[in-house]
């Protein structure tokens, strides 16, 4: 049996996972204005602000920042594995088949379990695990089930799933949701 997956571990992984290059495009929507000249109205005791100080300020990003920067810190955020917290382990349970199978209904008029790992923004899996677990509900039941959510302003927006065997040994997928 190979060794179990720490939490330490995953979280090594998960920096490969999202320092992706390709992941910062996902990112962008948070730094897409209409217009630089936007301005958000006061509120409380908020003075009126451009909208990319308003954001520089949701993300605690320095004062003055270009959209550049912005972009940098809110990248250097999601990128930083120690920001995601581990919030829920769990096995799978009879849940199993939402992380395993895809149903297909064919022409005979029955639901066939395809396996299939489903990826929402980004992620990726092991189809030959998938496989293996689909076609044995009892174990793919016992599969493990993290959940982490970063801890800053990103959490609202994301949560990314990691899945792996009953043994704790091997990823079997992951996929960042984007909520």
């Amino acid at each position: 049996m190979s060794e179990k997956l720490s939490t330490g571990k995953l979280k090594d992984l998960i920096k490969q996972w999202l320092s992706e290059p390709s992941n910062r495009e996902h990112l962008k929507h948070l730094t897409e204005f209409r217009s630089i000249d936007e301005t958000v109205a006061a509120c409380g005791d908020r003075p009126e602000m451009s909208v990319l100080e308003y954001t520089a300020s949701l993300f605690n990003a320095p004062k003055n920042c270009t959209i550049e920067q912005l972009e940098q810190h809110i990248w250097n955020l999601w990128c930083d594995a120690s920001k995601w917290k581990r919030s829920e382990k769990r096995q799978l349970k009879e849940d199993w088949e939402h992380y395993l199978a895809n149903e297909r209904d064919y022409s005979s008029g029955r639901a066939v379990k395809v396996p299939g790992f489903d990826i929402d923004m980004i992620g990726d899996a092991n189809d030959g695990l998938v496989a293996e677990l689909c076609s044995d509900p009892k174990r793919a039941a016992k599969c493990i089930l993290r959940v982490f959510l970063p801890n800053n302003m990103l959490e609202d927006g994301y949560r990314l799933e990691v899945v792996t065997t009953p043994d704790d040994d091997a990823i079997v997928g992951w996929t960042v949701f984007c909520d």
